[in-house]
């Protein structure tokens, strides 16, 4: 038998998952720019890349993602190849900001 719950239990848990479900999660928010690393730089435990089409990224050695990202960056440099750089929602991508993540495009 399927307990029964009360009428009012029921519309709290209902109410409840209306507003999860129409609230926007801006969370994980980003923005994400084509950019051509050209040179990076290591120093004061922060990676500083410049971009061709102008701009600078930075992350943090105390980031978890500092190695990745790094690895990454030196690949693109040495390949020539461009990188999508993912930065916070509202970030631009011809400005000074934190990188979030990078994929290695063709």
């Amino acid at each position: 038998m399927i307990p029964i719950k009360s009428p009012i239990a029921f519309l709290s848990s209902l109410i409840a998952g209306l507003v999860m479900q129409v609230t926007p999660l801006n969370a994980n928010a980003y923005i994400e720019c084509a950019l051509t690393p050209t040179r990076f730089f290591v120093g004061d435990s922060i990676l500083w890349v410049n971009y061709q089409e102008g701009g600078v990224g930075t992350i943090a050695q105390s980031d978890p993602d500092f190695k990745p990202v790094f690895a990454v960056i030196m690949t693109a440099i040495t390949t020539q190849k461009s990188v999508l750089v993912r930065y916070p929602d509202g970030a631009s991508c011809t400005s000074q900001q934190d990188i979030v993540g990078v994929w290695l495009s063709r």
